[in-house]
């Protein structure tokens, strides 16, 4: 495990919210200089405790006003088929595999109820039963864990 400061847990905080932020804002919200917040970046991105920067692309662009999260049960034989096909899929956001009685949740996002209705019976169809739940608001934003100690209080 490696130790992080509380200056490394501030500087991820603020790149998780806006990975584009300069060095100069980080520093400016954490209480040290551009340079050193520089510094601290390297480290983590050398650790790899920082994977990757990324776009955020907004689905409101492409009119995919519905978002749903799909579990599929699909048969152990089948997966890696079912893994290529989601993969390829531009509306899947994410695949999930649990433990459950579902295989895998799918977030995915479309243009209305029609699409969603057609990807559903393609699933069902060539891999297993399906449970649909719709999403509603997105109340936080998906995001990286940084804190183990919220329910040390």
């Amino acid at each position: 495990m490696v130790n992080l400061d509380t200056a490394d847990i501030q500087i991820l905080s603020v790149l998780r919210e806006d990975g584009r932020k300069s060095l100069r804002d980080i520093a400016s919200k954490v209480g040290l200089s551009a340079p050193a917040v520089g510094s601290r970046v390297k480290r983590l991105e050398d650790l790899k405790i920082i994977e990757s920067y990324g776009a955020k692309i907004s689905s409101q662009v492409f009119a995919l006003s519905l978002e749903a999260l799909i579990y599929v049960q699909v048969a152990n034989a089948d997966e890696d088929k079912f893994l290529e096909y989601a993969r390829s899929l531009l509306c899947v956001n994410s695949l999930y595999k649990i433990a459950s009685d579902y295989s895998y949740i799918i977030k995915a996002s479309f243009e209305n109820t029609a699409k969603l209705n057609n990807f559903v019976t393609n699933l069902q169809t060539n891999y297993g039963k399906c449970k649909v739940e719709l999403i509603l608001k997105r109340e936080i934003e998906d995001r990286s864990s940084l804190s183990f100690t919220d329910f040390d209080k």
